[in-house]
């Protein structure tokens, strides 16, 4: 018999995320839902990292914590990270962590623009 996790359990777990580092094994079973991408067909999961609150932590923790927030997501099945504009100053450090050798193969990262027009 296979259980399936909700979108709000899932987020649920998700928002203990710091906590989960510990305990990451115990979690490793569960599969995310995926949809697959309409031009290429490739599938991802439907639930991803929104980046802004663990990126603007960067100015403050260092690189360390989003490593480790982007390990857990990876170790859980996750691929998707929702970028959004955001302080310059850490665009540069959250793009050396997401193309470490780790994530660069790993990760489908989005992109948005607050420029409005074309």
């Amino acid at each position: 018999m296979t259980q399936s996790t909700s979108r709000r359990d899932f987020l649920a777990l998700l928002s203990m995320l710091p906590l989960t580092a510990y305990a990451a094994p115990a979690f490793a079973q569960q599969k995310l839902p995926v949809r697959r991408m309409p031009g290429s067909g490739e599938a991802l999961p439907v639930i991803g990292l929104g980046s802004s609150k663990v990126v603007e932590e960067i100015a403050k923790n260092g690189e360390e914590p989003l490593r480790q927030v982007m390990r857990t997501l990876v170790a859980h099945g996750g691929k998707v990270i929702d970028t959004w504009p955001r302080n310059p100053g850490n665009d540069g450090r959250f793009g050396k962590v997401i193309n470490e050798s780790e994530f660069r193969d790993t990760l489908f990262v989005t992109s948005k623009s607050s420029t409005a027009g074309r």
